[in-house]
């Protein structure tokens, strides 16, 4: 069995339809036969015939029918023509109870220049088993439309394509990208790149993202973070429960398995972002998934498998905050397992885990967050961010784990054993949340690092002036690598720097990790920031799968662009990872550009500009300390010009 239909918006063109079977490449000698024999269809029904017709070149391209297949093999083919008497949106079907299992290729102005093509039409008990559509295709008054007409897998047959034309000022549907609808002409909806319905009006419909079925293999997607759970405080320390509901948007099912490592593991984090930083303020442990609904929460269409054990191609599953904060699971199903026994890059973990079955105090194993850090009274100006995250084999292993995570805005409301929380936003899917700091602050600048054979790891940073130089705040956060990260270095950053700062959330509820901070190292030739290696220690307080760091300090050395070395915690082909981003230039500018230091920005420092031109390491001249002489220290220079101050 095959697929999905896929609909398709075209305006101002000629096409062309076919349809075919067998496996030779004869010219063809009956009318229909070649796209230069084709014979004139009209509204309505068309009867055709392929069982005595030749295959045509060239073959269709099949990466144009999304999500189903046309198996073409090389098909006897027939051909139509169709002119438009109006403009409007057309429907091309192949349904006929009596015909065979079709697919259909639609070209625009000659015989070679595809646009369309359908393999699977939505099922429907009025056609055959199999047969084809393209739906709501718009046209042009007195265009010229190509239809082909083929077999799957090369089958042969009798068929009626029909052809249904509705006028161009009808009203219906337009899907975005984005899952928003408006009501439209099929041109309007075409010129906002959406795609329309002529059954339906918005407020009947609920249209599909962008990300439904958009990956090869399985791809488990968080889609949505829709409760929270408070339970109280232990100490210092505030426990949370996050929900989530998860979306299949690849292209195969998945297993979903209870009593097995073959679920999903689901980890909640917590994040407080300020004028200057973003920093992880909460972890919990993580909860092992049992068993998988066949829901169609995001509209991505789920086929539902009919198997508990396995989540469809676009269906959604559903876990309360209460079951993501379960702590001992029932029955050896469930609970909150650790971290460590979970390597996020493969996908793979531990089952049975240790500690399943164990209840503890409130605070045990569960999202845990420091009290003085949700105090309104305490962070006037924070802004707060939760999140979700799957880790799970299938995924992992097809290479879609880095987007297996969704975050949301939080804020704390009122006080009753610990702050409580409510959401103040939507769920952003398929991202993690540091690019909240982004969102907020344009000139954060994000730098995406996918280690081979590994997983990925984002690094953002953000520079603001101060009054004696400037402030630098770097944000590394691990998504899914289980390599991990144990080092953090960037030249000429050591010298000067002051205020310097390290972040980084605590395991917690036995967990064996250290949390230790990591150490610095301050010198010539530069920052750096780092705790044990893996031989060293293998539980040193590396940066592991979900957790994030942060690094700050203050200096007198201007940015520019550089990289920052990043060294990986356990052993592997590469020990480091170099990742663009911003950084301290080698040399502090000293009354913007006054080379010669007499107290004047003038021809004298301009000249020293023209003479040092080119590469040229530790040369006056380089204002920027990029070890290059070019135009941006001539503007420097001209932006300058007169006396010091």
């Amino acid at each position: 069995m095959r697929t999905l239909v896929v609909t398709l918006l075209t305006v101002n063109a000629v096409y062309i339809v076919a349809m075919g079977n067998d496996k030779n490449s004869n010219v063809g000698t009956l009318p229909g036969d070649e796209c230069s024999t084709a014979l004139e269809a009209v509204e309505g029904a068309n009867p055709f015939d392929t069982t005595g017709m030749t295959p045509s070149d060239p073959q269709p391209d099949e990466s144009m029918c999304a999500h189903n297949f046309l198996d073409w093999n090389n098909s006897n083919d027939a051909w139509l023509y169709w002119v438009a008497p109006t403009g409007g949106a057309v429907t091309f079907t192949t349904c006929d109870p009596n015909s065979y299992d079709t697919s259909i290729v639609v070209y625009e102005g000659s015989c070679d220049n595809q646009v369309a093509c359908n393999g699977d039409g939505v099922e429907d008990e009025a056609c055959q088993l199999f047969h084809s559509e393209i739906v709501d295709y718009a046209v042009t008054a007195g265009e010229t439309y190509y239809i082909r007409m083929g077999g799957w897998e090369a089958a042969t047959g009798t068929g009626t394509l029909t052809i249904t034309l509705i006028g161009g000022d009808v009203i219906g549907a337009c899907c975005m990208g984005d899952g928003s609808c408006m009501d439209s002409t099929v041109n309007q909806c075409q010129n906002a790149d959406g795609v329309w319905s002529s059954t339906e009006l918005c407020a009947a419909i609920n249209c599909p993202a962008s990300y439904c079925n958009s990956s090869i293999g399985a791809d488990i997607m968080v889609g949505d973070l829709h409760e929270i759970e408070k339970y109280g405080i232990v100490g210092d320390i505030t426990a949370y429960s996050i929900g989530t509901h998860v979306v299949n948007v690849g292209d195969e099912e998945m297993p979903w398995v209870a009593l097995t490592n073959q679920h999903p593991v689901i980890g909640q984090q917590m994040y407080k972002m300020t004028s200057t930083r973003f920093e992880q303020i909460g972890i919990s442990w993580v909860k092992h998934g049992f068993g998988s609904l066949a829901w169609d929460l995001f509209y991505c269409g789920c086929v539902d498998p009919g198997n508990p054990e396995v989540i469809g191609v676009g269906c959604s599953d559903p876990y309360t905050a209460g079951l993501n904060g379960d702590q001992a699971g029932w029955r050896g199903i469930g609970g909150l397992g650790p971290r460590s026994d979970v390597n996020a890059a493969l996908g793979i973990f531990d089952y049975p885990y240790e500690t399943q079955g164990q209840y503890g105090d409130a605070i045990y194993k569960r999202l845990q967050v420091k009290t003085s850090d949700v105090d309104p009274s305490l962070n006037p100006e924070a802004q707060y961010f939760v999140e979700g995250q799957y880790v799970t084999p299938h995924d992992a292993q097809a290479g879609n784990g880095a987007n297996s995570v969704a975050y949301r805005p939080v804020e704390p409301t009122t006080f009753n054993n610990g702050w409580n929380l409510q959401f103040t936003g939507d769920t952003v899917p398929g991202l993690p949340a540091i690019y909240a700091w982004k969102a907020a602050f344009p000139d954060v600048e994000l730098s995406i690092s996918t280690i081979p054979f590994d997983g990925t790891m984002i690094l953002a940073a953000r520079v603001t002036e101060i009054a004696d130089g400037w402030h630098y705040e770097y944000a590394l956060h691990n998504i899914n690598s289980d390599l991990s990260a144990r080092s953090f270095f960037l030249e000429h950053a050591g010298t000067p720097a002051s205020n310097v700062y390290f972040h980084k959330v605590d395991s917690h509820s036995g967990e064996p990790y250290s949390n230790d901070p990591w150490e610095f190292q301050l010198d010539s030739s530069g920052l750096l920031v780092y705790t044990d290696s893996f031989l060293e220690n293998a539980n040193a307080n590396a940066l592991r799968w979900g957790t994030m760091l942060n690094i700050a300090f203050d200096s007198a050395l201007p940015p520019i662009s550089g990289t920052a070395i990043v060294g990986l915690f356990k052993p592997a082909f590469e020990e480091t990872i170099l990742v663009d981003t911003i950084v301290p230039s080698s040399k502090v500018i000293t009354c913007n550009a006054d080379i010669n230091e007499d107290g004047m920005i003038n021809v004298i420092d301009l000249l020293a500009v023209i003479d040092q031109w080119g590469s040229c390491q530790g040369c006056t001249a380089d204002i920027n300390g990029d070890d290059v002489v070019n135009v941006t220290d001539l503007l420097v220079v001209i932006g300058n010009w007169g006396p010091c101050e």
